[in-house]
């Protein structure tokens, strides 16, 4: 082969290369549908994210838009995602739904949040994630639910090279943030803040309520042990 003939078989080459190369793409939520600042849109929300994810190709990143908070409802799942950043730029928010929220085989209730087997995994801030966990605390304390059903907000499974970078993660169900069977893992500037004392509120009122039934309780007693004297 002569020079010339070598030179245009590579260039040839290189620009096959050139054209084959992968760009990373922004796979916005309101590209699938998503409806902003609608609690009532909780399920197409949902929907949305999950298409997004699916949707997601290596060096894409999964964007959740600025200056908007999005409603869900749990069931958001990613598998196998390969070089993939997920950019909390705008707020998720839980609808608190018991009836609606879905449930496992063993009746808990999946994570709000959960991706398994990825690797090169991204997820940033500055949003906020809010589990609105009020509902499922109460729930959990008068005995409706137990405490192991909760759902998580967001969960890490079975993944390598993970970053969780920036995130606020407020009043969660169960665990904010449940990394299980990861390998490197960076977590950084994550805030997590929870209501406490909501939580002592209704256990003051569980008290109260536990001491009024005592005392009716006893009181029937005694009217009973004076029927019979």
């Amino acid at each position: 082969m002569g020079r010339g003939a070598w030179w245009w078989a590579s260039a040839c080459v290189a620009l096959a290369c050139l054209c084959g190369t992968t760009q990373s793409r922004i796979v916005s939520l309101e590209d699938f549908g998503a409806v902003p600042d609608e609690p009532e849109s909780n399920l197409t929300n949902t929907k949305a994210f999950n298409d997004a994810i699916s949707a997601a190709e290596p060096g894409d990143t999964i964007l959740i838009p600025g200056g908007k908070t999005f409603y869900l409802i749990g069931g958001v799942v990613g598998a196998n995602l390969t070089n993939v950043s997920i950019a909390f730029e705008g707020d998720i928010r839980a609808v608190p739904d018991l009836d609606l929220w879905p449930q496992t085989d063993d009746d808990g209730y999946v994570d709000l949040i959960a991706l398994t087997s990825c690797k090169d995994l991204h997820i940033t801030g500055p949003g906020t994630i809010d589990g609105q966990g009020k509902t499922w605390w109460n729930q959990c304390l008068i005995g409706k639910i137990s405490y192991g059903s909760r759902p998580s907000l967001l969960s890490v499974y079975y993944s390598s090279d993970v970053s969780v970078i920036g995130l606020d993660l407020v009043n969660g169900p169960r665990f904010h943030l449940w990394l299980q069977q990861n390998e490197r893992v960076e977590v950084g500037f994550v805030n997590v803040t929870v209501d406490r004392e909501e939580v002592r509120a209704v256990k003051r009122a569980m008290q109260e309520q536990m001491r009024a039934e005592a005392e009716a309780e006893a009181e029937s007693e005694s009217e009973s042990k004076l029927e019979f004297a």
